[in-house]
């Protein structure tokens, strides 16, 4: 095959982080679906939903920073002996950690 017969690959463009955060806020405002954008801009959808979550605002408990406290002091509840306790903490994706002291 000669080379003026070889069908031609278009390079991927490639964008820093602020480049992407632009092109996430056009996208908000401009009122079109994710492929309408995407065909218009020349970006995958692939890649444009990859940049779009990795930019996203991280879920609460995921390192944000919240107005709620850090460390909670747990109270003895009625009835319980004072060196007994449990805790349980629900992990996410049906992972539970159960901490127990008998005395």
């Amino acid at each position: 095959m000669s080379t003026s017969t070889r069908p031609t690959r278009r390079r991927r463009a490639r964008r820093s982080r602020d480049q992407w955060r632009e092109l996430l806020r056009r996208f908000e405002h401009s009122g079109q679906s994710g492929e309408d954008f995407c065909r218009v801009h020349g970006l995958t959808l692939s890649r444009f939903a990859h940049w779009r979550r990795r930019l996203a605002e991280p879920a609460a408990g995921c390192g944000a920073v919240t107005g709620s406290p850090l460390f909670v002091e747990l109270a003895p509840q009625a009835g319980a002996s004072a060196g007994s306790w449990d805790v349980e903490l629900e992990l996410g994706v049906g992972v539970i950690l159960r901490l127990r002291r008998r005395c």
